[in-house]
């Protein structure tokens, strides 16, 4: 065959395309290999969405804690409704919660409520910063931050 012949052929032979696609199904079987081992690797959106959840009703209950006590008794003993707390002064005391936010949590999950504090503006004393830390098996963890303020 002349280099003419050559230049003038069209398409693709049967073994170009048998070829072709053996190379394209091996790399994309290493790019769905590499893809499932770093699935299996990282936390589980399932994980990730109970921890979420958690943190969430734990934030409500904190807040409408907020909201029932005034934000001049929303203080570090009394913040978290899920604590019972003493009275003291103008403030009432507080019982513990039975409801299941308080009381129920998925094994291998626990929760950490982060008492008001002045760190966003410690000149400011109408804001305060509430954290809730959720943390899961696998070493998973979730926080969420809410700015309380005196309104």
């Amino acid at each position: 065959m002349t280099i003419a012949a050559i230049i003038r052929q069209k398409g693709a032979s049967l073994i170009e395309l048998v070829v072709f696609i053996v190379i394209v199904s091996i790399a994309v079987t290493g790019v769905l290999i590499a893809f499932s081992a770093s699935l299996r690797g990282g936390p589980t959106s399932r994980q990730l969405t109970i921890a979420t959840q958690l943190a969430q009703e734990r934030m409500e209950l904190i807040l409408a804690q907020k909201q029932v006590l005034g934000f001049a008794c929303f203080t570090v003993p009394r913040f978290d409704p899920c604590q019972a707390a003493p009275a003291v002064g103008a403030c009432p005391a507080t019982v513990a919660s039975a409801q299941p936010q308080c009381t129920t949590f998925p094994t291998g999950y626990s929760l950490m409520a982060t008492p008001p504090s002045l760190a966003v503006w410690p000149t400011d004393a109408n804001f305060n910063v509430v954290r809730v830390t959720v943390t899961g098996p696998n070493g998973i963890s979730f926080t969420l931050d809410t700015l309380v303020g005196n309104y």
